[in-house]
């Protein structure tokens, strides 16, 4: 399940865990345009955005406010 770490050293980067129906692990699915979409964090309001504007595989997504930037949108394959 994604989960948005909540404490310690990962805190506010998305990682794998166990399904436990926190708000951190619940996301609203924005559709922008072109089939890309952002996903907010229920919890905190925050969009899933890939830290360092990387296209590299292993890259670490955190979240950040909206600034409707390429980071933040994701296509759905």
């Amino acid at each position: 399940m994604l989960d948005v770490c909540i404490e310690g050293p990962n805190k506010g980067i998305l990682i794998i865990y166990d399904r436990w129906d926190s708000d951190n692990q619940k996301f609203a699915i924005i559709h922008v345009e072109n089939m890309q979409v952002m996903f907010m964090n229920k919890r905190t309001g925050l969009y899933l955005t890939i830290l360092h504007d990387s296209d590299k595989n292993g890259a670490i997504i955190g979240e950040l406010p909206l600034q409707n930037i390429r980071s933040q949108k994701f296509r759905l394959q």
